[in-house]
């Protein structure tokens, strides 16, 4: 088993019925504005994870509803927890919230590429989910190991460059959460 310093707890699921947990004042919805702060991590630390030093939860919520689709990704503030609140770590947290971000993006753009070619059901919905939800998983995975979680400060500024970018390019597929 790998010796890791920081663990990233990401909780991917598709959620059928998300508006029990919208109303939840333990939400944060990514925003481009709103970056996290360390009082947003307030969950215990589990007793299983050693010496890591924080602990993001994390989620995209994909709802599908006869063709009607909502895609959104958010932190949970009760269930996310840290030891360290050094700034650095702080931003790499804030980067696999930005990640997980990009995916949703990911995912919103090819369900309106099915629904623009009269393609899209349930079942090519949860293929593209399933499929973007593990490549979320390998790149959150990547970017851990690339940056030391947040010790290798040359490599956490290009991942911060890359997924800048990255979100721009599919600033169309952003989603506006004040509706939520």
């Amino acid at each position: 088993m790998k010796n890791k310093v920081v663990i990233f707890c990401c909780i991917l699921f598709v959620a059928f019925n998300v508006n029990a947990q919208c109303a939840n004042d333990s939400i944060v919805y990514w925003s481009e504005s709103r970056k996290l702060h360390w009082n947003d991590f307030q969950g215990k630390i589990p007793i299983s994870y050693g010496k890591d030093r924080a602990g993001s939860s994390l989620s995209i919520s994909p709802k599908y509803n006869y063709g009607d689709v909502r895609v959104l990704c958010y932190f949970d503030i009760m269930t996310s927890w840290k030891r360290d609140t050094s700034l650095f770590l702080l931003q790499h947290e804030q980067l696999h919230f930005d990640i997980f971000e990009l995916y949703a993006r990911k995912i919103r753009k090819e369900v309106s590429f099915l629904t623009n070619c009269k393609k899209l059901n349930f079942e090519k919905f949860n293929n593209v989910t399933d499929s973007l939800f593990r490549e979320c998983g390998l790149t959150n995975e990547l970017y851990d190991q690339e940056t030391s979680h947040s010790l290798i400060r040359v490599k956490q500024i290009e991942w911060e460059k890359k997924i800048a970018k990255d979100l721009e390019t599919l600033k169309e597929y952003e989603v506006d959460y004040s509706d939520y």
